[in-house]
């Protein structure tokens, strides 16, 4: 016997994506659902690892939400570039997180992807 999936007819616009990751960005107990929050170590260990994650080197994080990733590649000496469609993603969870790992001689730059 074959269980088939009810089809949804739920439409994504770009309003209800940005909406959808505002709300999970700003619930604590919402982050794993995150791939970054999930995965990030062990991703830059990999990256560096295999020698292409290398200190000063420019990356950016194309939706980089509350900043998970982005944490893990300021600890590898990394200069990263941050951009995510939620306002509320970038300018408040996002910078919290980087600026406790940011000193004084490190950079680091987090726009809304609108602002690109």
């Amino acid at each position: 016997m074959t269980h088939e999936l009810p089809i949804t007819t739920a439409k994504w616009t770009k309003e209800s994506v940005v909406t959808f990751w505002e709300y999970i960005g700003q619930r604590e107990d919402l982050h794993w659902e995150y791939f970054t929050q999930q995965v990030g170590v062990g991703l830059t260990e990999f990256l560096a690892h295999t020698g292409r994650l290398k200190p000063r080197a420019a990356v950016l994080d194309y939706g980089c939400g509350p900043g998970f990733l982005i944490q893990h590649l300021l600890d590898r000496g990394v200069e990263c570039y941050g951009a995510d469609s939620s306002i509320k993603s970038v300018f408040g969870k996002c910078l919290q997180r980087v600026a406790r790992r940011l000193s004084m001689s490190r950079i680091i730059q987090i726009r809304t992807i609108a602002s690109l």
